[in-house]
């Protein structure tokens, strides 16, 4: 259909071509002709460019979307946490982390309880093996206190600037994996978040991590200060 169209269009157009090209008519108006077939052709051309770069952009989103549904990081994340701890958690005297373990799990259950409630910071979009249910599980049970196992576990004993490098360490991870997640549509920000805010957060989450493990009395009162903070900045309360 679109080609008998074409055709049509085109047998118009040269017997339009002929019949004004003829004596019939003066030069004025053949040249205003030639001027105004040349601007047709000049318009159509544009939008058949127009065309096909609309239907291959639509490909190659297509293309994205597909392949960000197929992108699995929270599951390929879990694995790896698990695996390092096994490796590299102090496992002996695993007692002693237990508590702040249990405190980055309350800390996370406490935002998707305020979340739920007004609106998202952030929000973890699950992977194609997963519901939203199950990501946050995976978070709150397994990749954040298991963090802090190994982030505590291999903390340096000796010298301050190892222990801030250690730190800084872990906060470039967080970051690094947040944004890959960000990449990929596994996680999105709203109301003022960004991936910034994410890493002064990472940054603040493992001073406190830290805090709470040498002195667990004063990491309440800061913890709740900065969760007031919060709260006040990005409009929950």
């Amino acid at each position: 259909m679109h080609l008998k169209q074409t055709c049509c269009l085109r047998c118009y157009e040269a017997e339009a071509a002929r019949l004004f090209t003829s004596r019939l008519f003066p030069d004025n108006t053949r040249l205003v002709f030639h001027i105004a077939l040349n601007i047709f052709h000049f318009i159509r051309k544009q939008n058949r460019l127009r065309t096909n770069n609309f239907q291959l952009l639509g490909k190659v989103s297509k293309r994205r979307s597909i392949l960000r549904r197929r992108v699995i990081i929270h599951i390929i994340v879990s694995f790896w946490v698990f695996a390092a701890a096994w490796r590299w958690g102090d496992w002996k005297d695993f007692k002693a982390y237990y508590p702040t373990m249990l405190y980055i799990s309350c800390l996370k259950l406490l935002y998707e309880l305020f979340s739920h409630e007004v609106h998202y910071e952030w929000h973890l979009e699950p992977d194609f093996f997963l519901n939203y249910t199950g990501t946050i599980m995976i978070h709150t049970f397994l990749i954040y206190p298991l963090s802090a196992f190994i982030f505590l576990s291999t903390f340096p004993k000796l010298a301050n600037l190892s222990k801030c490098i250690h730190i800084l360490k872990w906060t470039l991870i967080y970051f690094i994996v947040e944004a890959l997640a960000y990449k990929t549509g596994r996680i999105t920000y709203h109301d003022g978040w960004s991936l910034w805010w994410s890493l002064a957060f990472d940054l603040n989450m493992f001073l406190m991590l830290r805090l709470h493990y040498t002195h667990f009395i004063w990491s309440i009162p800061l913890s709740c200060l900065c969760t007031f903070f919060y709260l006040f900045h990005f409009g929950y309360l």
